[in-house]
């Protein structure tokens, strides 16, 4: 499965829009691990609801439609606690909440898994099947590994859509950024640009020629 993680991951983060790249992240989650149906939802940006932008197996007229409270539905407690959950029968579980839109009446087993990013969910994925049945937890290992890796990725996206539509609002010619002293006086000192808008595709091996060098720069860190 280690080679079906890079390939997801690597393609997700190649895709031109968001919404691309959701639509085929949901189809290589549902050949890979066998299910009948992949979804995901995202968070909006006040923590309060799920939307479904991303589905292979339920109704796709309800994408960015149908949405739901943190504590409603299993989709929703799996945000509200974030941490897997599975049910391999779905229907009978009292978090159970039906949405006609989606259509998923047929499914019975669930597996939903949280998207974070520094704390924050981001979203969920849920897989699910028809018939009864026991996810097991290398199928749970599975998607937990897949949502670490593209949490950064969509984080980033929706910071850089958010940025943009900042900037449409304001005109930021002239901008002048103010602090505030800490103490009086004059300070000196070196200033760092942290760069966060990196996704997994950013990163790749490199073998240094330097090996003690190296060691002895990552044990002083």
């Amino acid at each position: 499965m280690l080679g079906d993680l890079r390939r997801i991951a690597h393609s997700f983060a190649q895709e031109p829009s968001l919404d691309v790249a959701l639509a085929s992240l949901v189809a290589d989650i549902k050949t890979c691990l066998g299910t009948e149906c992949c979804s995901i939802y995202l968070a909006e940006a006040d923590q309060s609801l799920l939307r479904l932008k991303a589905t292979d197996g339920l109704n796709p007229l309800a994408i960015d439609k149908t949405t739901m409270r943190f504590d409603e539905g299993l989709t929703g407690w799996v945000a509200q606690r974030e941490v897997p959950i599975k049910v391999h029968n779905a229907q009978r579980h009292p978090r159970f909440k039906n949405y006609p839109d989606v259509q998923e009446e047929i499914f019975s087993a669930f597996l939903g898994v949280p998207i974070i990013h520094r704390r924050v969910v981001l979203g969920v994925i849920t897989i699910q099947q028809s018939k009864v049945r026991f996810f097991d937890q290398d199928e749970e290992a599975f998607l937990v590994t897949l949502s670490a890796q593209l949490a950064s990725y969509i984080a980033n996206v929706s910071a850089r859509l958010k940025s943009e539509l900042t900037s449409l609002e304001m005109d930021t010619s002239g901008l002048v950024l103010t602090g505030v002293s800490g103490a009086t006086g004059v300070g000196i000192g070196h200033s760092f640009l942290v760069q966060t808008n990196i996704n997994l595709a950013d990163v790749s091996l490199k073998k240094s020629e330097d090996f003690e060098g190296e060691k002895a720069d990552f044990t002083k860190r």
